[in-house]
């Protein structure tokens, strides 16, 4: 039997337009071990298709950027050193087109194929334009699967 894991995830959104962000689209999740005190960065998952839906959304993206945007992320979060902190620096300064969202409990987080499948089905769900990453951030909010 697989001890139980406590997962948690948060999302990394595209919002084109920070002044009205009332659009944008899901393009990464991070999953967080926080079973321990250290909060270790489990995976960091991109979307499979978030260019074509960051491009969707905004035609006139810089999807060089983001992608540069997306490995620097990546880069950091597999750095023990520098990860620890790295969401709550995201959450506090991340302002422009890339922003994040407050951390949720991840279902079947005993299950690594279940925590796969679920970040798949999440991305897939909210990479259509999603709501504002605000009302992302309400705690009182609900992930259905």
């Amino acid at each position: 039997m697989t001890a139980s894991r406590d997962i948690d995830y948060c999302l990394l959104y595209y919002v084109p337009d920070v002044l009205c962000s009332d659009k944008s689209v899901s393009i990464a999740a991070i999953l967080v071990d926080s079973t321990e005190s250290r909060n270790e960065v489990c995976a960091m998952v991109c979307a499979a298709d978030w260019q074509r839906k960051v491009q969707i959304l905004d035609p006139d993206a810089d999807l060089v950027m983001l992608d540069a945007t997306l490995s620097e992320i990546r880069q950091q979060l597999a750095s023990p050193s520098r990860s620890s902190g790295m969401i709550g620096q995201m959450m506090d300064s991340f302002s422009s087109a890339v922003q994040v969202s407050q951390r949720q409990k991840c279902p079947s987080a005993s299950d690594p194929e279940g925590i796969e499948a679920f970040v798949r089905r999440l991305l897939l769900e909210t990479s259509s334009v999603a709501p504002s990453v605000s009302e992302m951030q309400d705690p009182k909010r609900e992930v259905s699967v």
